[in-house]
């Protein structure tokens, strides 16, 4: 059995319930995703890859010049890094195909935040999935998260949100 996930620990030996904030950013802050067709690229190729491997996805925003994506390996039996780095692989080839880019745009490697145990039901969650959404409104680009097209959500945030505050006598 896995040990509990209490502690950042390395990426590469999360437990499969362990969820982590990855943020993958573009080489020499080149904003690849300004432009739309990148961006959608990215965001289909995301869930592509989602749909087909069955981890764990929370909730992602693709920014000009990096990508916020909350995620759990969950059933895949794949682990963050092999998920990560397939994904930025596949954007690169198809950006490429596309003539949009030359050569790869991904910084060699990514960010990540593993979410302890006691962060990962409630508030922890929550605040790490607003804070990801809230990325195009912080830079300017939207108003409402819903409105900005690189971005997603598959939380019910209202009955998280509702989770964190109600007490367990209140239920």
């Amino acid at each position: 059995t896995w040990p509990p996930c209490d502690h950042a620990e390395s990426v590469e030996t999360v437990r499969p319930d362990c969820t982590c904030l990855v943020t993958a950013c573009m080489r020499d802050g080149m904003a690849v995703f300004s432009n739309a067709e990148a961006a959608q690229t990215a965001k289909d190729a995301l869930l592509n890859q989602w749909k087909r491997w069955d981890y764990r996805l929370f909730a992602f925003a693709i920014m000009p010049d990096h990508a916020h994506v909350i995620l759990a390996p969950g059933r895949s039996g794949r682990s963050i890094g092999e998920i990560v780095g397939k994904w930025k692989s596949f954007v690169t080839h198809a950006l490429k195909q596309k003539r949009i880019i030359t050569s790869s745009p991904w910084e060699r490697d990514y960010d990540d935040r593993v979410l302890r145990s006691n962060e990962r039901e409630g508030c922890g969650l929550a605040r790490m999935i607003a804070y990801v959404l809230e990325n195009p409104i912080r830079k300017g680009f939207t108003k409402d998260w819903k409105d900005y097209p690189f971005s997603g959500c598959f939380v019910d945030q209202a009955n998280s949100a509702r989770r964190t505050t109600e007490s367990p006598a209140s239920r």
